[in-house]
């Protein structure tokens, strides 16, 4: 499905510098899983009825900001210092 693996473009990203500077590995690595349950329910709510993908969608946004925020918040100190 070509827009999961435009997310994964996004996603990796975010996954891996969470990872490097966050302090929780263990948050990331559910936060990480909680995008790939919310793709698979994106994609499964897509092939049954195109309506029914949103609620996959949000979980898998969701999650990305999550990662985000959780990057940004080790990045951001790391780079004033």
């Amino acid at each position: 499905h070509m827009n999961t693996l435009e997310q994964v473009s996004l996603f990796l990203p975010a996954l891996w510098l969470a990872a490097i500077y966050g302090s929780n590995e263990q948050l990331v690595g559910w936060v990480g899983s909680a995008w790939v349950v919310g793709r698979t329910w994106y994609v499964i709510g897509y092939v049954r009825e195109a309506k029914q993908r949103s609620m996959g969608f949000l979980i898998g946004f969701v999650a990305y900001a999550v990662l985000l925020v959780i990057a940004l918040k080790g990045i951001v100190p790391a780079l004033v210092h």
